[in-house]
């Protein structure tokens, strides 16, 4: 039955819908927001009564479930992604078209895509386990297999005891076996302006717990930031793991002879049946033959911080892991040296 008491509106409200919305409704409660128009499940999960409160905010899952749209006042939309961001730290925002608010006071309508990568999808995950029985990687087998996902998260609820063997269980059937079974995966290189690069399958040479080795074979072009050309015979060997924050890419030539290193930095690597996804983050770190380390594009990390499609603390956890790869790479670059050096 519908609250009809009349209700003081002293507050924003958002209407929230999708496979986040239980996740969001924790997290903008916990901000002090309203929910405006909640659903049934939400009433029910949160003790909101029904009502009719027009939202000054609308958010509503992305097709490709990979994130949400937000809709409604610019103002109000701001606020909300300046403080989502506080939270969410490698969440990633795209604007859309604004109307109305032709005097300039920030109180037209707009629209915002917005994408949750890894680090975010885990924070929402948690968010969610604070409401209901949560697998771990909730939000990413949503879109891998939902209905089984309500399956195995309602014997949880029962026998929540077998939670940790039932999670093992969801990602051999429904993850990791796929994966070895094919045998074939592409990288989901997502740019933060929005465009996706899928670069080419690759067969997968090994996949051990959540760290995976993927060889693939190259005929024609450049080596992006090695200024290197792609010859015949060349082949690279990709290196990473779920939650890794960057993805390690070694080519060769023919024979095996090291042509070079890129280490691409991004957001936490995710895992699909049939791909590896992440947003990438413009700097790189890279090396040539046996050359020095070094660290490349850091004008364009700053660049897409200064356009607010990323956090100024996620630039600064992008910088600070390139820092890392690349004191890692000199020292492995060095060990090599001295190896040589001790053969003789």
């Amino acid at each position: 039955m519908k609250d009809t008491r009349p209700t003081r509106i002293e507050r924003r409200h958002l209407k929230v819908r999708g496979i986040y919305a239980t996740a969001l409704t924790r997290l903008v409660l916990d901000m002090g927001y309203g929910i405006a128009e909640p659903s049934r499940e939400i009433c029910r999960r949160f003790g909101i009564g029904e009502n009719e409160i027009p939202p000054d905010l609308a958010i509503e899952d992305r097709e490709d479930m990979q994130g949400v749209r937000i809709l409604g006042s610019r103002e109000a939309g701001e606020e909300l992604i300046r403080r989502l961001w506080e939270v969410l730290l490698d969440m990633v925002v795209r604007r859309g078209s604004t109307c109305g608010d032709s005097g300039g006071s920030g109180r037209g309508s707009a629209a915002w895509e917005i994408e949750f990568p890894g680090a975010s999808k885990a924070a929402l995950d948690g968010l969610r386990d604070r409401v209901l029985p949560t697998m771990m990687h909730h939000h990413r087998l949503r879109i891998i297999a939902s209905d089984y996902l309500d399956l195995f998260e309602g014997e949880i609820a029962r026998k929540p005891q077998k939670k940790r063997k039932l999670e093992r269980e969801f990602l051999e059937r429904f993850l990791y076996g796929p994966m070895r079974k094919q045998g074939l995966v592409c990288l989901e290189h997502v740019k933060p302006e929005g465009e996706v690069l899928r670069l080419g399958q690759g067969e997968v040479l090994s996949l051990e717990g959540s760290r995976i080795l993927v060889r693939r074979r190259f005929h024609r072009g450049r080596y992006d930031g090695l200024d290197m050309p792609i010859e015949p015979g060349d082949y690279g060997l990709t290196e990473t793991e779920e939650g890794n924050w960057s993805v390690r890419h070694r080519y060769f030539g023919r024979g095996g002879r090291p042509k070079g290193e890129y280490l691409n930095v991004n957001t936490p690597v995710e895992f699909y049946p049939d791909r590896i996804r992440y947003v990438d983050l413009h700097v790189d770190v890279v090396k040539r033959g046996q050359g020095e380390p070094r660290i490349i594009d850091r004008e364009d990390l700053a660049a897409i911080t200064r356009k607010r499609l990323i956090s100024s603390r996620l630039e600064g956890k992008a910088l600070e892991v390139s820092r890392r790869l690349l004191e890692e790479l000199g020292f492995s670059t060095q060990e090599r040296a001295e190896g040589r050096e001790g053969s003789g």
